[in-house]
């Protein structure tokens, strides 16, 4: 897990019933943090760059983020593994 300190949070999503958000940064990591002490649980790591787009379905455990990368990542949260990249766009994804 990288330390807070070091890196702009560029989005977030809070899930409030299970006390758990996740987490975007400058530096294209992802971090499930545990609420309310912003403790990071995990790390998802993949993108290139700057982590622009972020939507959560809690229930099922994914998520989808886009960056900066020109790409958008598709994750299973419960394992911190990314399932499937999508990559070719033309800017980066916002």
């Amino acid at each position: 897990a990288y330390p807070i300190k070091h890196y702009l949070v560029t989005v977030i999503d809070v899930c409030w019933p299970k006390a758990r958000a996740l987490v975007g940064f400058d530096n294209g990591v992802l971090q499930i943090w545990g609420l309310p002490m912003a403790a990071s649980q995990s790390s998802l790591k993949g993108h290139k760059d700057t982590v622009t787009a972020l939507s959560v379905q809690w229930k099922s455990k994914r998520a989808i983020s886009g960056s900066q990368d020109k790409s958008a990542r598709l994750w299973n949260i419960q394992r911190s593994e990314c399932i499937r990249v999508i990559s070719g766009h033309l800017t980066g994804l916002r």
